[in-house]
């Protein structure tokens, strides 16, 4: 099932994969993919499972990965939230 999460794109993202117009094409591609990761996180956290979100962009800086990865080891070890995700943007 995880499998089907495949990449997540935001339009607001610079990172983003999409011609830099956004046509409509790239919105409805956008948009579709919301859609379908709102629709997989709600399944997987009915079924019980945890769910992370690590965004590729956060993992290309070594000192923000080692970040991501301290603040995700406290979010596991708590086992209090179903949901984690560090939305980092470089300033």
């Amino acid at each position: 099932m995880l499998d089907r999460l495949g990449y997540q794109f935001r339009i607001d993202s610079k990172l983003a994969y999409a011609d830099r117009n956004y046509s409509d094409k790239w919105k409805k591609k956008f948009e579709d993919n919301r859609q379908g990761d709102k629709h997989v996180l709600e399944q997987l956290t009915e079924e019980g499972w945890r769910v992370a979100v690590i965004w590729e962009y956060a993992t290309r800086d070594v000192n923000v990965f080692d970040d991501v990865v301290e603040k995700l080891d406290v979010w596991i070890k708590a086992g209090e939230n179903q949901y984690f995700e560090l939305d980092y943007r470089k300033t």
